[in-house]
Order: C-alpha cells, then structure tokens, then sequence
C-alpha cells in the first residue's frame, strides 16, 4: 500500500511528468517510488510495508566500476530464485536505487547470494539472516578445501561430543557460527564453513560446507527374564533393536558381549550400546529373581469317629497354585484320609516347586488291645531286622531324618519267620523312622544305622 505524501499539482501550471522510480527512502526494507515531475516537485509515494520478511543487498565495485553497475544478483531462499540487475539510466531522466531489496516472504534465512560483477568474479554469501543490509564487494573468491576426513556425509556427532577444526594462514576468519578463531569447535548439529582474507587482503576464502547431524539414538527395548527359582543361574537379560544394522557391539558389565546374555544370576548388569558411528550409550537391567514360597500344613488325626485331613496354606510365591498328593491333584484342604504318610508336590504359576512328606496319625483305638504289637527294629550288618509277633504287617515304608520316602516294602521284599523280618538295609548312617503298616493299623518304630 502507498501512501502520497505530497500533491504536486499547483493551480494551473502545466507538468510534466517522467518515468517513476524505486527507493527505500526511509530505510524500512519496502520499495518506495518517486515519481519527478517537470515545473513542479516529484510526487512521493511512501511504501507503508507488510509482515514479510526481505534483504537489502549493495554491491560494491573494486575491480569493476564503483557503483557495480551491470552487476548480477541471484538470491535463493526457500526453494525461491530471484535476480535484479543494477543498471544506469534505465529510466528516462530517472534511475532506480542501486540498493537492490528481495522480498522472501516468511523465510528467516537467505541460502545463498551469488553476485556476477562485470569483471567476472563471482562474491557469494551464505546463510544470511533477513531484514537486514548488507554490503558485499567485489572481491576475488576462492573455496578452500577442510581437508579432513569424513566418515560420513552428513558427519554424525555422538551425544556430549565435540569436533575440532583448525586451519591455520588465513586472517580474519569468519566462521558461519560467528567465531573469528582458526579453530573451530562444533559441539552442535549445522552447517559449517568459514570465510577469510588472505595477508594481502585482496582475496577472499571460503570453506566448503560441512554438514553435522546429531546421531539419533537408537530405538531399543530391554528385557530381563528373572531367576527361576529351582535354578539359580537361569536369568537372561538383552535388548531387542529397532534397527540393528545400526548397532556395533553391546558390552556387558560381566564381560559378555551381545544382544543378549544367560545363566545369569540376580543382579545389575550395566551396558554400553555403541553404535556404527562410534558412539556410546548406556543403562542398565536388573535381573531379579523370582518370588519363592514357603508352607504351611495342618493336619488332623485318623481317629475312631473320623478320618485324617489335611489343610495346606501357602505364603509368597505366585498364584495359582497345583497341589498334588501321592499323585493325585487336590485342593488345598483334603479330607477323608486314612493314617500314614503321604508325599505332597505344590508348584506355583512360576514353576516353583515346594515338597514335603506329611503324617496323618492314627489315633484309633479299635482292635488295638487285640493285638500284640512287641516292636523291636535294629540295623545289624546292612540288615534290617523287625521282632515282631503280628502276622498281618501287609508292608513297610522307610523315612530318612528329613522326611523322605527312601524305601516302600512289601512281603516279596522281607524274608518273615515266626517272630521276625528281616530285609536289606544298604542306606547311609542315620537315623530312620519305620512305618508298619497292618490290615487296620499303622505303627511307627525309630531305628539308628550305626
């Protein structure tokens, strides 16, 4: 939008007027037009500008004329190319600013200016904030070469890393991050370059462009199996990539190395991931172990009015919970039993295992008085030998001190007189508990293995 500022039409003198001109006369960074006129003063039109941004670019002669006319200016921005040319006289009685003003829209950044001046040298700038003026002469242009090796095009920085350039005989460096040493350190993602003169001055240098990524961290997953509680070397610990041909090694704080580790124990196992690039990260998986549990078992007499029970509670470990007696699946409260010894199996939904050997007394009195129990068992050269004047013993069990089942005995097992039984005994040193048991009764009888 123009504004006019003034009105040059006086009464009735007669004007003439001539071709209008560009200029940004109050130096916002919008063109604004001037229009002479003949017998009268120029008509001026102010540009009141919007909300775009621009670059006002002035070149300047040294080899060539002065004023750069003939000069050509290319600007690139945001995909956008833009030329002006600086002419003399291009308008009758009338010359246009030399002072050349791109509009960019809502770019915030020029890529590149490349100014052709008449004697042939080409001055370029790169990386040129808008809504700004600048000066650029005409000076004779040399790239320079970082002459590093790049592992990669882009170069990738690891995480908390820096890089270090130094290049050395040049003056006045002007580096694109702002820095005027010969050395650079690049601790961030950019593109970097620098400018310079050489001693004489009357040579200007630029760097090629390096471009810096940050190296994104891999996508990863940890995983941990805990220690079986039946074993406690069966932990596993390992990570699962999103892209392992991003990945160099996995080392692990036991020396292992890998995605994935086993026969572990509980415990913390740190890690250090590095990558193709070189860089390094790190954590840490715990190993735990599984949650054991323990029992508690409640029994009740076999008696003359009722029979054995048993109640089983369990504390830890993780439901539910498989019960099996003397082979049979039960729950975890059972009734209706006879005396005698029952072996018993609990395993929880981890596979913990839990095993015990319960009694159920006899507490019965029936036929008792009719019998003529006169137990006497002893250990005499790895034979067992049972004094006993009842004929119905239909078979024997046999526990060690722990309460495991070592032996169960039937009549093909034992050699039976009148008043004995004898069988082998080649069991360890101990202690052992007999369990007789007859057609109604069952009697209990300790015998020591010297």
């Amino acid at each position: 939008t123009f504004t006019l500022i003034n009105d040059s039409i006086v009464g009735d003198i007669e004007a003439f007027s001539f071709c209008p001109v560009k200029g940004d006369l109050n130096n916002d960074g919008y063109y604004d037009i001037a229009v002479l006129n003949k017998n009268t003063l120029p008509n001026l039109l102010m540009n009141e500008g919007n909300e775009n941004n621009y670059i006002k670019i002035t070149p300047v002669g040294i080899v060539s004329n002065r004023m750069a006319i003939g000069a050509q200016i290319r600007i690139h921005a945001n995909g956008v190319n833009q030329l002006q040319t600086v002419f003399c006289g291009e308008n009758l009685f009338a010359q246009s600013s030399q002072h050349k003003i791109f509009g960019v829209d809502t770019s915030t950044v020029i890529d590149s200016i490349s100014i052709l001046f008449p004697s042939g040298i080409i001055a370029k700038r790169y990386n040129i904030p808008v809504n700004q003026s600048i000066i650029i002469y005409e000076e004779e242009y040399v790239s320079v070469d970082f002459n590093i090796n790049v592992s990669s095009d882009p170069m990738i920085l690891c995480d908390g890393d820096s890089i270090h350039i130094t290049l050395s005989g040049y003056n006045h460096y002007n580096w694109s991050d702002g820095s005027n040493d010969s050395v650079l350190v690049i601790t961030g993602p950019g593109t970097y370059y620098f400018e310079a003169f050489n001693e004489m001055g009357d040579t200007l240098y630029r760097s090629e462009d390096i471009v810096v990524i940050n190296e994104q961290m891999p996508l990863f997953q940890e995983a941990a199996d805990d220690v079986d509680c039946n074993d406690d070397f069966s932990g596993t610990a390992s990570l699962i990539f999103a892209n392992p041909a991003q990945i160099d090694s996995v080392f692990w704080s036991n020396g292992e190395v890998g995605f994935e580790i086993d026969s572990l124990p509980s415990d913390v196992y740190d890690y250090t991931i590095t990558t193709i690039n070189g860089c390094n990260y790190y954590g840490s998986i715990m190993v735990s172990e599984m949650e054991d549990f323990y029992l508690e078992i409640q029994t009740t007499p076999y008696t003359n009015t009722s029979s054995g029970s048993i109640s089983i509670y369990t504390f830890g470990g993780t439901m539910p919970f498989t019960f099996v007696l003397n082979g049979d699946t039960i729950s975890n409260n059972v009734s209706g039993l006879n005396p005698g010894s029952y072996s018993l199996f609990v395993m929880d939904a981890n596979g913990c295992v839990q095993e015990e050997t319960i009694f159920i007394d006899n507490l019965s009195t029936v036929g008792f008085e009719a019998i003529d129990l006169e137990l006497n068992a002893y250990i005499y050269n790895n034979r067992a030998i049972l004094n006993t004047t009842n004929p119905n013993i239909e078979h024997i069990e046999l526990f060690n001190i722990s309460g495991s089942n070592v032996a169960n005995l039937r009549s093909t097992n034992w050699e039976q007189t009148e008043r004995n039984i004898e069988f082998d005994f080649p069991y360890p040193s101990g202690v052992y508990i007999m369990v007789i048991h007859t057609q109604k009764d069952i009697f209990r009888e300790k015998v020591i293995k010297p």
